[in-house]
This record gives C-alpha cells, sequence and structure tokens, in this order.
C-alpha cells in the first residue's frame, strides 16, 4: 500500500477505534510546520474543544512498513490521543483573545539581531 492510501485508511482506522472507545472527535488531516520540521499530520480534536492532538502520519506508517497491522498502530495512537486529552492543560481560549483581560499580562522582550 503506498503512503496516500495509508493516510486514508489509517484516518479511517483510527476514527473507528475512537468511535468504539466513545470518544465525540473531529478529526482533519494536515500538514503541520514546526521550527526545524515539517510533517504530516491528524489532528484529533474532542467536538467541545479547540484544542487537539496532533499525531504523526509518518510515524505511523513506519510502523505499517515494518508490519504492523494498521488496527493495532490506531490502537496505539488512540491510547496516545486519549493521554494526551487527560494531560492537556485547560485553556480559556475567550480570555486568550480578549486583549482588556490579557493586556496586564503582556511584556516586551528585546532580541538582538546580530552580534558586535
Amino acid at each position: 500500500m503506498d503512503y496516500e492510501r495509508f493516510k486514508e485508511d489509517f484516518q479511517d482506522a483510527l476514527k473507528a477505534e475512537l468511535a468504539v472507545r466513545g470518544a465525540d472527535v473531529e478529526l482533519t488531516a494536515r500538514r503541520v510546520d514546526k521550527m526545524n520540521e515539517s510533517y504530516d499530520a491528524i489532528t484529533v480534536r474532542p467536538t467541545d474543544s479547540s484544542i487537539g492532538v496532533n499525531i504523526s502520519v509518518e510515524k505511523a506508517f513506519a510502523a505499517y512498513e515494518n508490519g504492523t497491522p494498521i488496527t493495532e498502530i490506531a490502537e496505539h495512537f488512540t491510547d496516545a490521543v486519549e493521554k494526551g486529552f487527560r494531560e492537556s492543560p485547560q485553556v480559556d481560549l475567550e480570555s486568550l483573545s480578549d486583549y482588556e483581560q490579557m493586556k496586564s499580562k503582556l511584556s516586551r522582550q528585546l532580541s538582538p539581531t546580530s552580534s558586535i
């Protein structure tokens, strides 16, 4: 199975495993760009939340290429998603986007752009 087909099948397997466990979530396939790397991810987000957990499709595909069945990979990553949900901090996004509430918490930091 090629990578693109795996992404689709893996997302379906992940969604099925999450449904079996009673999770009410939304899954979104996307490219995640970090400072020194980029990777294909599936973002799993509870339907009542704005914060989700990213799963690396590339790591899942590597496990598949090593002979692990997709269903087993989905179970493993579902465990990781559930752990991520349990350990994620509670964030009040409304207050973060309300300038009046946040202005007293803002500060400035100067960073040098060149060395002397």
